[in-house]
């Protein structure tokens, strides 16, 4: 579904160019602007991901203040019909001086230095793993970042040519800038093939000594169990009851032969830190200042829906919401099955494009909302969608006794926000869970597909702790 506008705004008739042109809005006249002009003999094959940088760049031109909203998967073919799996990977765009730009930056992870492979519009369909023989053959060139604001980023080529760059090409990450590594600490018991493997294996994280400036915490039980621990979640086994347990835990012995299942272990331990380097994206905003004033300026709030009548009247009015306070430990605790939604309140003196992300207990980062606009000293109730209708979410402790959920309201000036990339997809039949990861690795013969005067751009972030039981 494609909305002309942000909820808070108002989709605008255009300024036609002549008096005999049929009256459009701005959405219906940019739209069909780019299905005659530049798609016009790639109709049947582009999808919503190929042409909503440029439809939203071409209103952008036209009217400042309207923005349209995209519900649905990018993936899909404009004119309907069925739709392949495919991965768009960062939106690449060629500016008017013929440089590249890549429309995520640093709220998304990507810093100077960051190289990222380049990959024709089709094939292949889904990335294979990082630098297996497939990528690596796949692959049309390498681009480096050499500059990044919040929210996009300017690429130079490393390997290929801007005159082999085909229409509808994609990227992605294969290694991070050296500030952005994940910080990974290492317990005394662990043993020391583990950082060997980290340290040879893997651009996405380096170890560290100290604990305190570890983002993930790696532990080893008495039966020689890897644990994947962060500042929430143990690196230990529990000892208490109510504790946390462990994120994942990588076993000591797998299937088969004992060389290849030496192998696999390697393999399974590096598929799982660099998932967590992408897991731990969104919990480190929560760690920085941002830069709108004032400080904290973003308030998010869980809202109790589990009476029909009371989410009727918050609909309409929504001072009259139930909020769900935090306890002592700060985490908001509700039941499995409750249904919620959350409120965001901006007390920015601008307004802010919102986007809502859910760290999970298992290790995954879902998007729970697509990026609203919420006006100065305003506020707004974030709703399921993906039924395409305003719907609480039903919060599930995902069969642990007890679930942490980390839920992330990133808040940004600049309408060009683009933190999807952050969202993990799910490989192909398999359960969302980092341990599903790391298992798949272990009983496999390789690795699991993963599956995201200049403007001064102004960002925040909230963090909302739910303890579900």
């Amino acid at each position: 579904m494609v909305a002309a506008c942000q909820a808070n705004q108002t989709a605008v008739e255009c300024n036609l160019p002549s008096d005999s042109d049929p009256t459009h809005g701005l959405l219906s006249y940019s739209l069909l602007e780019l299905l005659r002009g530049r798609f016009r003999d790639s109709l049947a094959e582009s999808r919503w991901g190929d042409l909503w940088e440029p439809l939203r760049a071409q209103m952008q031109q036209r009217v400042a203040g309207q923005h349209p909203l995209l519900l649905g998967p990018q993936e899909h073919h404009i004119f309907g019909g069925s739709s392949a799996p495919l991965e768009l990977g960062l939106p690449l765009r060629v500016m008017a001086d013929g440089q590249l730009s890549l429309g995520a930056g640093q709220l998304a992870g990507i810093g100077v230095g960051a190289r990222l492979a380049l990959y024709g519009p089709a094939e292949p369909a889904l990335f294979p793993p990082l630098s297996s023989p497939q990528d690596l053959a796949a692959r049309i060139g390498e681009l480096q970042v050499i500059s990044a604001d919040a929210v996009s980023a300017v690429l130079t080529f490393v390997s290929g040519t801007s005159e082999a760059l085909p229409q509808g090409a994609r990227t992605r990450l294969i290694a991070p800038g050296a500030e952005d590594r994940l910080r990974v600490f290492c317990a005394p018991q662990v043993a020391p093939w583990v950082a060997e493997a980290l340290g040879a294996g893997t651009a996405f994280c380096r170890v560290v000594e100290n604990p305190q400036e570890a983002e993930l915490l790696l532990g080893q039980s008495e039966s020689g169990e890897i644990l994947f621990g962060d500042q929430i979640f143990s690196h230990a086994t529990p000892t208490e009851p109510g504790r946390p347990s462990p994120l994942a835990r990588l076993p000591l012995k797998a299937a088969g032969d004992p060389r290849i299942a030496s192998d696999r272990r390697r393999t399974a331990l590096l598929i799982a830190v660099e998932h967590y380097s992408r897991y731990v994206l969104p919990l480190r905003l929560c760690q920085q200042p941002g830069s709108v004033r004032p400080a904290g300026a973003l308030e998010l709030e869980l809202i109790d829906c589990g009476n029909p009548q009371a989410v009727a009247v918050m609909k309409a009015d929504a001072s009259r919401r139930r909020r769900i306070a935090p306890g002592d430990d700060g985490a908001c605790a509700v039941p499995s099955g409750a249904e919620c939604c959350f409120y965001v309140h901006n007390s920015a003196w601008s307004g802010l494009y919102v986007t809502l992300l859910d760290c999970n207990s298992e290790g995954w980062v879902d998007l729970l909302a697509e990026p609203v606009h919420i006006d100065s000293f305003k506020g707004a109730l974030i709703w399921d969608y993906s039924d395409n209708r305003a719907a609480p979410f039903a919060l599930s402790s995902e069969g642990r006794s007890l679930a942490l959920d980390r839920v992330i309201a990133i808040g940004c000036t600049d309408p060009r926000m683009d933190v999807r990339s952050l969202r993990q997809v799910c490989p192909v039949n398999q359960v969302p869970t980092l341990q599903a990861l790391i298992d798949t690795a272990l009983n496999s013969s390789g690795k699991a597909v993963l599956r995201r005067n200049p403007q001064v751009i102004e960002w925040t972030c909230a963090q909302l702790n739910l303890k579900i039981t």
